[in-house]
């Protein structure tokens, strides 16, 4: 085969050249426009008085809702912590632990009846400045493959994951609105890229992403900023390996199982549906630490440049300084799809 002309490989060259100039010059103002950001946010951008303003928290009786429940109340917040049982062991430790700026309501979030009580509740007690936030988090895991779920669960899964967040906001909006305030919706890095086993979990944190910024984009002529938290490893920070949490993924399991034909049982078989069972890990409350979802929600309530979207690190399987799903939620939009699939298809051992 001929060799090709000098040309031709000086052409390569100056390519390969020009990109990774190009590369370098990307990275370098990236970092310029974090170096800003953090100079502008912490010494320029004004920073809202906490003091006299309320906010409301769904799912606060366990997880990440029960954190930001007593961080809040620590920053001088008003806060109503929504419970699905007042008289949960979580429920009952922030009403020992917290000030009496914090009330804890109930609330279950799959119930307009529910959620209008809970709104006239804190109406009756909102301070001077209002309800200046709304902070959805309620929600549960919801386990299983496309080809097992019947619809049944995915109903189940999507009224508190999807619709209880939509119910919430449809019904505080008024207040929001008046206060010019925030609407922080807590979604997931799942929200963001898919895992085997999730479709029912992962769907509706997606739905959460873009009504968000549909949302976002409807309320900026009200002066209301909408913020997505999206948690990256965080599950031994909330209930989702507690015992009665595993006896209701158990009997999901059964549910599905009960539900498909024979031929699909021979093709999963019970042992493949038993591995996706997390493993207990005892009860409430945990003991891994979820403080810095807690600071970035905080920043999203009291910055007057808050970000649209907060991706948060949690820890590794793998090493525990990189959280994986995090890591690939930031690559996959710049590498192949098949790359991300390998990799996660090694990961989960399927």
């Amino acid at each position: 085969m001929a060799e090709k002309p000098w040309r031709y490989r000086i052409n390569q060259q100056t390519r390969v050249y020009v990109f990774l100039q190009v590369y370098v010059v990307l990275i370098l103002l990236y970092l310029m426009y974090r170096l800003t950001y953090v100079i502008f946010d912490d010494y320029i951008v004004q920073h809202i008085e906490t003091h006299g303003r309320a906010v409301f928290i769904t799912g606060c009786d366990t997880g990440l809702g029960n954190q930001f429940a007593r961080h809040l109340d620590d920053l001088g917040f008003v806060v109503f912590a929504g419970c699905l049982n007042t008289k949960s062991p979580g429920a009952v430790s922030l009403t020992k632990e917290c000030s009496r700026r914090l009330h804890v309501i109930e609330v279950n979030t799959t119930s307009d009846e529910s959620i209008q009580r809970a709104v006239e509740t804190v109406k009756k007690q909102l301070p001077k400045k209002g309800l200046w936030a709304i902070i959805n988090n309620a929600g549960m895991d919801m386990l299983g493959d496309v080809e097992l779920s019947p619809i049944s669960l995915y109903e189940k899964g999507f009224n508190l994951n999807m619709y209880g967040y939509i119910r919430v906001m449809k019904s505080f909006l008024p207040f929001i609105r008046q206060s010019r305030g925030r609407i922080i919706n807590v979604s997931s890095v799942r929200g963001r890229l898919c895992e085997p086993n999730q479709s029912n979990y992962s769907t509706a944190k997606h739905a959460i992403e873009t009504i968000s910024d549909s949302l976002r984009l409807e309320m900026k002529k009200f002066g209301v900023k909408v913020s997505i938290i999206e948690p990256g490893n965080f599950g031994q920070a909330t209930a989702i390996g507690a015992s009665h949490v595993i006896e209701r993924n158990k009997s999901e399991l059964d549910e599905m199982w009960q539900s498909v034909r024979e031929e699909v049982k021979e093709a999963y078989s019970w042992s493949y549906m038993e591995a996706m069972l997390s493993k207990p890990v005892g009860g409430w409350p945990p003991k891994a630490d979820s403080s810095v979802v807690a600071r970035a929600v905080e920043h999203a309530l009291c910055s007057g440049l808050p970000k649209y979207r907060y991706l948060i690190q949690g820890k590794g399987s793998i090493v525990f300084f990189a959280d994986e799903f995090v890591v690939l939620t930031l690559l996959h939009n710049i590498i192949p799809t098949w790359i991300t699939d390998k990799y996660i298809v090694f990961w989960k051992g399927l």
